[in-house]
Parts: structure tokens; sequence; C-alpha cells
């Protein structure tokens, strides 16, 4: 009698010669002796078919292959599942490798807590990534509750075994989606699981490799909707009972997808947006997990309130750019908006302080006056003259304002930007329109920001902290100057500055708006660092270009050697056309003379008929006279006959 498999791993393949006999090698060699392994071939190019039948020749009968067209790892998962035997079934993407007791060992602890009944059994797994590991997936408790479990473990398959009664669960299978596609069987799989387990016995190895099958990058612009369709297929095939636990998975998901994507960001925010009133019900609903209520808000305080893509421009000096200048230098985005203020578009006589600038001229000042006007108003960004900018509006529109610095110690009136109705936006606007002191607009920045928000503001969470962007408000409570220079110093990630740098162009000095690292203190180091981004970016460009003529040099190959098949076919075709012309007028003679047989034919035919006609009439004729002398002969005989007797 054949013995029942207990698991049944699948292997799905898709072009990882590198890394498959390692992953191979950890399977077949398994100490536990019920298990089959299905490795489902997804039309690789490379050599991974060859490795897999050469694995297949050293263990025979450890390894079942099956091979399909490219159809993905959802397709290549549901033909694995399909085709497996096993009682419980697991998942092993080909670039990564598990314990050789790794299964053997979860099914004895299984054995020993009594949990033979769990219907998944999760686990936690070993993660690396820059040669360091470290355990993911790991619930707090090892006798905690389903919903419990299904929160805390990662959403991937390739750590849990499901039963293979939830196979015949509709829902319960891969979906064509290109990212989560894992996270919505697990969960689904799960939520209708009688009973799920932690076993706290890591034996899964994951490699975080540039082209990992697990590490889908999100730098996709299918990334919005194919975020909508997983929220979606979750909630259309999970179980009802788990909705709780299925909101909070989802939030989760969402706050990784905005915190591990840069590219998309504005899509992202949109569909946020329309999304609103969903997520933070979710949120509400959710009274056992209080961290997802936490993230999702926090997602929304740092994208929700962004700064539009409009940039004022200080065009009352006489150096001052057209709108026409700034699109040909190509100094902004696409879809950025540019305003110049001047004085056909301000009112330079609103106030007296106002007024007084414009009588001593005073361009800085008006320039940096208008924009917060505007910019308090609609929200957007302020460039003062003399300027060029890099792009660094994403990261900066996240914010609720920023001001960039001249120096450490010294604001910059010249950039700066932020939301409409900004509270301490409106404070500056009002210290700058007050005409009791002449201060400049430097000198009214860190006058408001400074009294305002470090003693004033000092019961809100509000506070100045160093952040990408230079200075920016975050949820942070600061009492003093002396608690927020110590908090200032106690963020750990690498943080930048912006500050103006002061270069000469054709013997005019120009300033650019700089990303610098906080720590760089000397303009020796700086320069250094200007050379040396100078030359990467001169490399990169050079890169870029030989890449493209390398591009360009295939294309034009390929070109040729369609021409020349070109070429080739049409001689060949015009062969063709020439024999086909001749055998055309071969046909047409013969038809002639078919045409000439057939004529001849009908004309014979017709006399046949005839002849017929008349051999008729002939045999007609006889039939008449033969009757009619054969009456004479009947009717004469018997009287002859009479008289002889």
């Amino acid at each position: 009698m054949e013995q029942e498999i207990l698991l049944s791993v699948i292997v799905p393949v898709y072009n990882r010669e590198n890394f498959l006999p390692r992953c191979l090698e950890s399977l077949v060699k398994q100490t536990m002796e019920s298990i089959e392994i299905l490795v489902v071939d997804d039309g690789s190019t490379d050599a991974s078919l060859s490795i897999i039948e050469q694995f297949q020749e050293k263990y025979p009968g450890k390894i079942r292959l099956f091979c399909q067209e490219h159809e993905g790892v959802s397709a290549a998962r549901n033909r694995g599942m399909k085709e497996s035997a096993g009682l419980y079934i697991t998942f092993v993407d080909s670039d990564d490798y598990v314990d050789l007791d790794g299964y053997e060992r979860v099914f004895q602890v299984m054995e020993a807590q009594g949990k033979k009944a769990a219907e998944v059994i999760c686990t936690p797994a070993r993660c690396r990534e820059e040669d360091e590991w470290k355990l993911i997936g790991i619930c707090p408790d090892d006798a905690a509750e389903k919903m419990v479990i299904m929160y805390y473990v990662t959403s991937n398959v390739w750590n849990k075994l499901f039963h293979r009664r939830l196979l015949s669960i509709p829902g319960v299978y891969f979906t064509n989606l290109k990212n989560g596609e894992d996270t919505c069987f697990s969960m689904v799989a799960m939520s209708w699981a009688g009973q799920v387990a932690y076993v706290n016995e890591p034996y899964y190895y994951y490699e975080l490799t540039e082209n990992s099958m697990s590490r889908e990058t999100l730098l996709r612009p299918w990334i919005v909707e194919n975020t909508r369709e997983m929220r979606d297929d979750m909630l259309r095939y999970a179980n009802p009972e788990c909705r709780e636990v299925i909101l909070a998975v989802l939030c989760k998901q969402l706050y990784y997808i905005f915190n591990h994507n840069s590219e998309f960001q504005d899509a992202l925010w949109e569909y946020l947006n329309q999304e609103k009133d969903f997520y933070l019900n979710a949120c509400q609903e959710n009274v056992l997990f209080k961290n997802t209520r936490e993230h999702i808000l926090d997602l929304y305080n740092r994208t929700l309130r962004l700064i539009p893509e409009i940039v004022y421009v200080n065009g009352f000096g006489a150096d001052a750019l057209s709108i026409d200048e700034f699109e040909q230098r190509g100094l902004f985005r696409e879809h950025t908006t540019v305003q110049i203020l001047c004085p056909e578009t301000c009112d330079v006589y609103e106030n007296e302080r106002v007024k007084q600038a414009y009588e001593e001229k005073n361009v800085s000042f008006l320039g940096a006056y208008f924009a917060l006007e505007k910019i308090c108003k609609t929200g957007g960004f302020y460039l003062g003259t003399g300027l060029t900018i890099r792009n660094v509006w994403n990261e900066l529109r996240v914010n609720r304002m920023f001001f960039a610095k001249e120096s450490r110690d010294q604001y910059s009136e010249r950039v700066f930007g932020g939301i409409s109705g900004e509270p301490l936006l409106l404070e500056l606007l009002k210290c700058c329109r007050n005409n009791e002191e002449t201060k400049s607009f430097a000198e009214c920045i860190d006058g408001v920001f400074t009294l305002k928000i470090l003693q004033e503001k000092n019961n809100q969470t509000a506070a100045m902290v160093y952040g990408i962007g230079t200075f920016v408000l975050a949820e942070y409570q600061v009492r003093s100057l002396a608690e927020y220079q110590e908090f200032s110093g106690e963020i750990q990630e690498p943080l930048r500055q912006y500050y103006l740098e002061r270069t000469k162009q054709d013997g005019k000095e120009i300033r650019r708006w700089e990303c610098q690292f906080k720590e760089q203190k000397d303009k020796a180091y700086r320069d250094t660092l200007w050379q040396q981004n100078q030359r990467r970016s001169l490399k990169e460009r050079l890169d870029k270009e030989n890449e493209k003529n390398k591009v360009l040099t295939e294309k034009n190959r390929i070109l040729n050697e369609q021409g020349k098949r070109d070429k080739s076919r049409i001689q060949e075709l015009d062969c063709q056309c020439t024999e086909a012309q001749r055998i055309g007028r071969e046909i047409k003679v013969k038809n002639d003379q078919l045409t000439v047989q057939l004529s001849e034919l009908e004309d014979c035919h017709e006399k046949v008929c005839r002849e017929l006609e008349r051999v008729e009439k002939i045999r007609q004729q006889m039939e008449k006279s033969f009757s009619w002398k054969l009456g004479r002969v009947l009717t004469w005989l018997p009287r002859r006959i009479q008289s002889w007797f």
C-alpha cells in the first residue's frame, strides 16, 4: 500500500539558474520522508530547466517536474497545488532555501504541543539583507489566537503550511495580482481555517536579492491600481468573521507600500484621498490593533497635506526671468505651475510696510512677502531671483512648511514653501505686515519660529526639527531650546539641510539651492563634494549616452538584418510571382484548349442524341410491324390447325 504523503512542497521557477541548485539541494535532502517536491518551470529561458532535470537524474523519484508557458508566479503556484497530493501544502521560492530538518521539526513540535488539528501552521523566517540576518514573521505569543497570528505574521506564503481542505474553498487560490498575491492567498486561507497555529521554529531562509521573486519592486506605474485590486480581492474572498483583522492587514500593507515607494507618490496620494473614508473607518473599527490606527493616521498626516506644485517667482528685480525663460531652461517639473510676482500682478500699495519697501526698491522683501501672502491662500513654493533649483519637489511636498537657510544660523528669504492656511505662515505674514519695527524677512522668520514654536506652542504637537527638507514641522513636542537641540541630535538617519551656495557664472553671482549633509562644516569639503557630484553626474550622463548609443547600434543592426532578410524575401517573392505568371499563362492555354474540346464534345453529343432518336424511331417501327405480323400469325394458325383436323 502506497504511503500517504504528508507534505507537498511547491517550487515555482522562472530564470533562477544562479540560486536554483541551492534551493533544490535543501529540498531533496530533507530528513522528512513523507514529502513530495513539485517544481513548476514557468517558461524559463536560462539554464533553470536543465538544472532541474539534472537533479531528477541525480535524485530519482524525488522531484516531480511540470513545464508551462510563462504565465507568472501565481499560475505556477496554482499548477503546483492542482498537481499536489500532500495533506499539507507549502511553497518555496526558487532563490531561497530551507533547513534540511526544517519540516520534520515543525511537525514534531505540532505533535508535542497538541496542535495536530491546525489547518494553517505559521513559522518565523530568517531574512538576510546586506549580510545581516534577522527574524521576520514573529508572533509575540506562541499560544495566540487565530486573528492575532494573522496580524503579526508576515503575509508571505513560504513560511506557512496550508491544509488541503482549504483549497476547496472558493477564493483560496493565487490571483493575477502583480504584487501582493501571496498576501491575498495567506489571509483568505487563514480566515477560513478552523485553527491557525504558530510554531516558533524558523527553518526558511529568505534573501533579498536584486531580482528576488518575493521582493517585487513597488516602483511600477501599476502599483496604485494593484493596491485597489488587492483590497477588493481580500474583502471579496475572506471570511466575513475575520473582517477586522483583514482591515488591519490592509492598512499595514498600504503603509508599507507608501514607505517603500518614491516614484509614484502622487498617484498613491490621489488613491489615498479617494479611499480616505474607507481606511479611516477601518482603523476606527479596529479596536484590537492600535498600531494600525497610528500608522494610517501618520500616513494621512504626512501625505494628505501636500504642498501644491505652484512656484511663485520674484519678478520685481531687473534680472527677473519670464515664464517662457523658466520653461526654456527646464527649471521645473512638467506639472509645475509658475507665477511671476511683479507690480502688475501684486498690489504694491497694499499697506504701509509694502509701500515703503516698494519705494525703497527692496526687491527681496517684496518678492518674499507677496509669495508668502499667496502661499497662505493657495499653498506652494517661492523662489527668489538669481537662483536655480534641483529636483527636490517630491521630498519637500510632504512637509507642512519649510525654509532654506543661508547658513546653519541664518534663515533665507529666497526659498520657502508650505500648505495653505498653515498657522505659522499666517503668523509670519502678520509679522511682516507690522510696521512698528523694521525687520527683514529673515528676521521675521527667526523671530516667529523661535519664539512661537519653542515657547508659546509648547503644549501642541509641533516643533522645529531637522529633517529632509531643512526645517520642517513634525509630530513632536519641544518645550525649550535646549530640548530642541538635544532632540535634533538624536535623529538616527543621515539628515540633510538645504543651503544657498554662491557661485559665479559669466561674471554674475548665482545662488544654487543645493542639498548638503548636516555634518558638512567647511567650504572646502562642500566644494570637494560638489566636484564629486559634478563628475558623477557627468559619468552618469556619459553612461546614459553610451547606453543609448549601444541601443541605437543594436537597433540599426537589427534593422539592417531585417532589411537584408526583407530584400531576400522580396527577391524570393519576385521569383515566385514570375513563376506564378508563367503557370498562369500555361493554365490559360490549357483552358482555351479545353474550351475547344468541350465545344467539340458538345457537337458530338448533339449528333449522338440525334442518332439515338433515329434508332429509337426505327425500333418503334420494327416493334409495331412485328406485333402486327405476330397477330396475323396467331389468328391464322388456329384456323389452319382446325382445318387439318
